[in-house]
């Protein structure tokens, strides 16, 4: 997960306008770095990651888990109000980074024959 010092941004994941507000003061920021190249996102815990995949597609990123050129990630690193208290939101730090095939496909064995990445499993 790699995310960037500095960046951080409160939201809660669980409402869709809560994920709506992440997006846009998070990769939506980005837009001219990402440039509608496939994203994958990798989100911590990732009980929202499906949520906010399908906004962040709502909101026209290019939403890719297996053909991406682009890694965007974020990690809960506080929960306000106790573990599971959803409603209140956490802090997030958050990161856009290029894909690194050696380290965001390898490790989801979605590696063709020739070492690239690219959606299937290694032949």
């Amino acid at each position: 997960y790699p995310v960037f010092r500095g960046r951080a941004v409160q939201s809660d994941l669980s409402t869709e306008g809560g994920r709506l507000e992440f997006l846009r003061s998070t990769f939506l920021s980005e837009g001219e770095s990402i440039g509608g190249s496939p994203c994958r996102m990798q989100i911590y815990p990732p009980r929202h990651t499906i949520a906010l995949a399908e906004a962040a597609e709502g909101e026209g990123l290019a939403v890719n888990p297996k053909r991406f050129d682009t890694m965007l990630s974020a990690v809960e690193v506080h929960r306000h109000g106790g573990r599971g208290s959803d409603g209140i939101g956490g802090l997030y730090m958050w990161g856009v980074t290029e894909a690194d095939p050696e380290r965001d496909v390898v490790d989801m064995n979605l590696v063709d024959e020739d070492g690239g990445g690219g959606g299937g499993r290694p032949r």
